[in-house]
Formats: structure tokens, C-alpha cells, sequence
């Protein structure tokens, strides 16, 4: 008989197994080892004590993990994970641990909770909906590899890029606080950020991005989390242009470049992009349901 515990009854070593059993065979690789998935615990806002493991035994099966922040003036969840191990999968274990998952949620006094889901997992994604999320957005990760000195890139001079720390993006007044999760700032606060002002020095765009390198100091990549302009400006393209120009510098560098989890409402963003020469790599869905 399956039992489901609190993560934070739970030891490291059983609450790695369940992730790494349970994404066994998985899309994408995404099994770790216990330092990097601590990590990724601590890096996510991930909590033990409103996470869950299922049990058939004393072995882990199946769990959710789960993460809560304050944004924009509401208590937002995160589903960070939810996997079941092979040989358990289609015994609606899957759905115990999200309906225990949605009660601690509440619990917890949530107003809104998140998901993705890739978007070929047409089985997952109606367990969501009929637990009472909804497809809110699709999400593309785009990729390119080589230089980048391309027309669509090449930026505007009636705007200036300038560097901030990431966490100075959550006081814009058009940051994106419905991005997925793990592109939000609190999530990337090792990476870089950049505003873009016009003229009149008023910030009309942010991105957000992190670059890799490798223990040489040579460039290995640079990932795009988030890549956002006032809706109210008309001239979106030359201030797309003018950010995606200072995030994927210097272009002429051969290096991969790609994007996570970009909204398909950004449709300037991804078209210039696309035109650029970035593909899709991966879509998923967003899903958020309130409480």
C-alpha cells in the first residue's frame, strides 16, 4: 500500500531517489546528484515541508516538490517536479500526490499556484486540468549555436543598455511576475541583468540571463530567462533588438545561445528570434489555477 509523507519527514538520500527514480526515462535528463539537487532545492525556494514523497514501503516511488514565494502581493506555489518511478506509473499514485500537494497548498494560505508541462504530456497535463489548473500560456526554449552577427540583432541607437542586478527588476512596473518560476529573478540571482532607457531616460525594457563559462574564462553559452518591453511603447522591435543585442554579446563569438521558457504572448520577441536563427528546442505549457 502506497503512503504519502511530508518530504520533511524524509531523509536527502530518499528525497534524491524519488527524483531521480521517478524522472528515470524522462524527456530530458534530469537526474542529479545530492549537492547539485540541494542546490537546485535552495536556488528554486523548494520546501521540504510542502513537498511530498509516496511510499511503498520504505521505498520512494513518486513525489511533488514545491516551492513558495510573495509576488506582486500574493502567495504564489510552484509545483517543481512531479514524477512517479517506472514501475509505478499508472496507478494513480500520481494524482494521490497532487491532491495532497493542492492541500498543503491551501494550507498554507496560497492564492495561486503554477506548473509546466511539456507539452506532449497529453496524460499529465489532463490530471491538471481535472485537479483545476488551466493552460494559461505555451512556453518555448529556443537554441542557436555559432556567432550571431545578424541584421535582426543589430541594435538601435536611440536606446542605451544598462547593467543592474537581477533582483532590481522586480520594481518595474511591466516585470513579468506571471514568468515561469525559474525565470523569475529570485531564481537567477547569479546571472546578469540589463535595463533599456530611450531618450528621455526612461526604462522602456529589462532582460534577464545568466552566461556559462568554463575554467579558462572562455564563453560557453548564454541562456535568456526573461526578455520583456513596456506593451504601451510602439517601437517594441528596436528595443528588442537593442536588449538582445547586449545579452548575446559580443555576437561574433561561436558559443550557444538559447532561451528558456519564453511565453508565446512575447510574439515580437520569439519572431525576431526565429529570424535570427534560433529553433525550438522544447515547448511546454504554462498552468496556474487560484485558490
Amino acid at each position: 500500500m502506497v503512503e504519502i509523507k511530508l518530504m520533511s519527514a524524509c531523509t536527502f538520500e530518499h528525497a534524491q531517489q524519488a527524483w531521480n527514480d521517478g524522472f528515470s526515462g524522462y524527456a530530458r535528463d534530469l537526474t542529479m546528484d545530492l549537492s547539485t539537487w540541494l542546490h537546485r532545492c535552495a536556488r528554486e525556494d523548494l520546501l521540504p515541508d510542502l513537498s511530498v514523497i509516496a511510499f511503498d514501503g520504505s521505498n520512494p516511488v513518486g513525489f511533488v516538490i514545491s516551492g513558495l514565494r510573495e509576488m506582486n502581493g500574493e502567495l504564489v506555489v510552484w509545483n517543481g517536479g512531479t514524477a512517479i518511478a517506472p514501475a509505478y506509473r499508472g496507478q494513480g499514485i500520481g494524482n494521490l500526490l497532487m491532491e495532497a500537494s493542492l492541500q498543503l497548498y491551501r494550507r498554507h494560505g496560497a492564492q495561486l499556484a503554477c506548473l509546466e508541462a511539456l507539452e506532449d504530456n497529453v496524460q499529465a497535463i489532463k490530471l491538471y486540468e481535472k485537479l483545476g489548473y488551466s493552460v494559461i500560456d505555451k512556453l518555448f526554449s529556443l537554441e542557436k549555436s555559432g556567432d550571431l552577427i545578424l541584421p535582426p540583432l543589430t541594435p538601435d541607437g536611440s536606446y542605451k543598455g544598462e547593467p543592474v542586478r537581477p533582483r532590481d527588476l522586480g520594481g518595474i512596473p511591466f516585470y513579468n511576475h506571471l514568468s515561469p518560476w525559474h525565470c523569475q529573478w529570485q531564481s537567477i540571482q547569479d546571472g546578469e541583468a540589463v535595463l533599456v532607457k530611450d531618450s528621455k531616460a526612461d526604462t522602456v525594457g529589462y532582460a534577464l540571463f545568466r552566461r556559462e563559462f568554463n575554467e579558462a574564462g572562455q564563453l560557453l553559452g548564454i541562456a535568456l530567462y526573461q526578455c520583456e518591453v513596456d506593451a504601451a511603447r510602439v517601437d517594441q522591435t528596436g528595443i528588442f533588438q537593442t536588449l538582445l543585442s547586449h545579452v548575446f554579446s559580443p555576437l561574433s563569438v561561436d558559443c550557444r545561445r538559447h532561451t528558456v521558457n519564453i511565453p508565446a504572448a512575447n510574439a515580437v520577441l520569439l519572431d525576431m528570434l526565429r529570424r535570427a536563427g534560433f529553433e525550438t528546442a522544447m515547448t511546454e505549457v504554462h498552468m496556474t489555477q487560484r485558490f
